[in-house]
């Protein structure tokens, strides 16, 4: 992991606060430590819910391991207590064809915590209610997607 994610994972400790951070593709062998523990192990508990609202369907199945042996790294192994699994299933309905396009993503998370899979998915998706509010109210209010930065940074 990079430098800034564990030194938040160690200031969460020294202020006992809970934390879940998004493992990506950049932190390749964590990553693969992760994963590979999600399809070794039997998962400790599950939550599933389904959401169905503007022509798209998307099925949420959240999954939460013990870490046990899997991260490598022993002063990560002190760190991290729970590693959630989020699988998504989402169909999204073509308003020009009427047609249901298919598509699934899996994420990992590791958190300082042990957690229910109800109580992760509660985090994780009131982590992206905030997210997309502060992102619209950016675009709205400040014209963010109005900005010419990005496609003519010289001008």
């Amino acid at each position: 992991m990079h430098c800034t994610v564990k030194k938040t994972f160690q200031l969460a400790a020294e202020a006992d606060i809970d934390l879940i951070v998004q493992i990506k593709d950049n932190q390749p062998g964590l990553h693969r430590q992760v994963h590979g523990r999600c399809a070794s192990a039997s998962p400790l508990t599950c939550a599933s819910s389904i959401d169905k609202a503007r022509s798209r369907q998307e099925r949420r199945t959240v999954a939460v391991f013990d870490p046990g042996d899997s991260i490598v790294d022993p002063d990560w192994r002190a760190c991290v207590a729970a590693i959630i699994r989020v699988e998504r299933d989402v169909f999204t309905r073509s308003a020009s064809t009427g047609l249901w396009d298919h598509a699934t993503n899996t994420a990992c998370y590791l958190s300082n915590t042990p957690m229910t899979a109800a109580r992760a998915a509660e985090a994780i998706r009131a982590h992206w209610t905030i997210e997309n509010t502060s992102h619209h109210t950016r675009d709205v209010t400040m014209g963010e997607d109005a900005s010419r930065i990005r496609c003519n940074p010289g001008v």
